[in-house]
C-alpha cells in the first residue's frame, strides 16, 4: 500500500468505533515496514513509540477505508472523508423506472385527493386566458382511471428501456418531457374543448425518437434497423386506428407527440457512424448529433477564426 506517512500526532479524542482493534496491527520495525518482527532493543525512546503508534493507526485507516473503496486518502493525523455516491446512484435507478414511480405515486395522490386532476389536467382556457402554462406538464403524469395508468405503464416499461439505452438517461428524460409537451400543445390547438390527461403523448414521442433512430441510422445498424423501424410503425398506425374508432382518445395528443419525439431524435438524437481508430484499422461506432454542444462549439470557434482572419 502506497500511503503517506507522517508525524504529525494523531488527536487521541478521535473515535475509531468499536471495530478498531490496536492489538491486531501488525508490528513495526525500524525499516518502517509493517509486517516484520520487532526489535529487541531496549533503548528505544518515547518520540519513536508515539511516531511508531500515529503510523500504526494510519495504517489500519488506510487499510480500513481502501478496503470499504475509498481510495487515494491523504492522511495525516487523521481521516478526512470524501463525497459519498448519491442515493440514486446507489440505487442504480435508470430513468424509465424513475417515470414509472412518478406517475404511480401521481395517481396516488389522485385517488386520495380527486380535486388533484382538476387542477393538472389540460384545460385550454386555463392555459390561454388564465395562463396557467404549469398544464402543459402536469398532465403527463395523471390518468383518469386505473386501466389508462396500466395501458401507459406497459408501453413506457417496454419501449422506455431500449431508447434510454441508447439515447442515454438525460436526452431520453428530456425527449420524454418536450414529446409529453408538444403533444399537449398539438392537444390544445386541435381539441381545444375536451380536457386531456395521461402519459400517451409523451410515450409517443419516445416512440417516435425510436422510429427516427431506426431510420437514420440503418447503414449503421444493419437489417435489426428495418425489422425495428416496420415494428414501431405498424404499433403506431394500429393505436391510432384504436384511437379514432374508440371514444375519449386524443389522438391530437399522440400525433403531436410522436411528430415532436421525431423531430427532437433527428436534431438532438444518436447519429452515428464508423471511424478508423488507431493505426491498426479498428473500426469504431462514433455518436455525433446534428445538433449538440460540442458541435456549437466547433462552429463558434470557425466563425470566430473568420472573422480574425477577415479584420
Amino acid at each position: 500500500i502506497n500511503t503517506h506517512f507522517t508525524k504529525t500526532r494523531v488527536n487521541s479524542s478521535l473515535n475509531f468505533g468499536s471495530d478498531f482493534p490496536p492489538n491486531k496491527l501488525p508490528p513495526y520495525n525500524r525499516n518502517n515496514s509493517f509486517g516484520g518482527s520487532d526489535d529487541n532493543n531496549s533503548d528505544d525512546d518515547e518520540n519513536f513509540n508515539t511516531t511508531a503508534k500515529e503510523m500504526a493507526i494510519a495504517y489500519y485507516m488506510s487499510r480500513k477505508f481502501i478496503g470499504d473503496g475509498i481510495e487515494n486518502q491523504n492522511i495525516r493525523g487523521g481521516y478526512s472523508p470524501t463525497r459519498r455516491k448519491s442515493f440514486r446512484r446507489n440505487l442504480n435507478l435508470s430513468n424509465t423506472s424513475l417515470l414509472l414511480y412518478l406517475t404511480w405515486a401521481a395517481f396516488f395522490v389522485q385517488y386520495l385527493y380527486p380535486n388533484v386532476t382538476r387542477f393538472g389536467a389540460k384545460i385550454t382556457s386555463k392555459i390561454v386566458r388564465e395562463r396557467q402554462f404549469y398544464r402543459f406538464v402536469t398532465p403527463i403524469f395523471l390518468h383518469a382511471n386505473l386501466p389508462h395508468l396500466l395501458v401507459n405503464s406497459v408501453s413506457l416499461y417496454n419501449i422506455g428501456p431500449f431508447v434510454e439505452k441508447w439515447f442515454g438517461k438525460k436526452r431520453f428524460l428530456w425527449f420524454y418531457l418536450v414529446s409529453g409537451i408538444g403533444g399537449t400543445f398539438a392537444s390544445c390547438l386541435y381539441n381545444p374543448r375536451s380536457p386531456s390527461v395521461g402519459a400517451s403523448g409523451a410515450i409517443f414521442g419516445i416512440v417516435g425518437s425510436a422510429a427516427c433512430f431506426f431510420a437514420t441510422n440503418r447503414r449503421e445498424l444493419g437489417k435489426g434497423a428495418e425489422i425495428g423501424l416496420n415494428s414501431i410503425l405498424r404499433t403506431v398506425l394500429i393505436n391510432l386506428f384504436m384511437g379514432m374508432s374508440v371514444t375519449n382518445i386524443d389522438n391530437a395528443g399522440h400525433i403531436g407527440g410522436f411528430v415532436t419525439g421525431f423531430v427532437m431524435a433527428y436534431l438532438f438524437g444518436p447519429n452515428y457512424r464508423y471511424a478508423n481508430i488507431g493505426f491498426g484499422g479498428q473500426m469504431k461506432l462514433l455518436d455525433e448529433p446534428r445538433i449538440s454542444k460540442r458541435g456549437f462549439q466547433r462552429d463558434f470557434k470557425a466563425l470566430k477564426g473568420k472573422f480574425k482572419r477577415r479584420l
